[in-house]
């Protein structure tokens, strides 16, 4: 019976060295995984939200909604029924559209110089720091477009940049 334990002792000893070897690798192939899954999201926002708010960012407060008074309802105060609100009459929407020529090659600094002597924009500068905001500056495209006047820079950008 000794000599059963003996060689069981041996083999557990042999092998023991084995499966902790096993184990160290299992843990560092899972740790290169996880963090190439990170590494390799689409939308790392989504990747850090797992970790709980690692952005900084700031939780919204759960605000329950306002309800509106019907205007047709007596004055809580006089017990008179309010006076109707008037209307507020919204200028028209331009649909006047302006043609622009983009030449191929073009950097958003040339862009902008086109746009602002079409009168779209009051500046070049204006309109590249706005597509370097918008991460769209390395999309802009060349070719003709047609652009609503009094369009918003975001709109502007967007439409040279063949995002909308």
């Amino acid at each position: 019976m000794k000599k059963f334990f003996n060689s069981l002792l041996d083999l557990l000893h042999s092998y023991v060295d084995i499966f902790v070897m096993g184990g160290i690798i299992v843990v560092i192939v899972l740790t290169i995984n996880w963090r190439l899954n990170i590494l390799f999201t689409k939308n790392t926002q989504d990747a850090y939200a797992d970790q709980g708010n690692s952005q900084g960012e700031v939780e919204k407060p759960n605000i329950p909604p306002v309800e509106l008074e019907d205007p047709d309802d007596e004055d809580p105060i006089d017990g008179e029924p309010d006076e109707p609100i008037q209307d507020i009459e919204t200028p028209p929407v331009s649909t006047e559209t302006i043609s622009v020529e983009i030449p191929p090659g073009s950097t958003s600094n040339k862009i902008g110089d086109i746009l602002s002597s079409k009168g779209l924009v009051s500046s070049s500068n204006e309109f590249t720091s706005k597509a370097s905001e918008m991460s769209l500056d390395r999309k802009l495209q060349s070719g003709s477009f047609k652009i609503p006047k009094n369009s918003p820079l975001e709109d502007i950008v967007k439409i040279i940049a063949k995002q909308m």
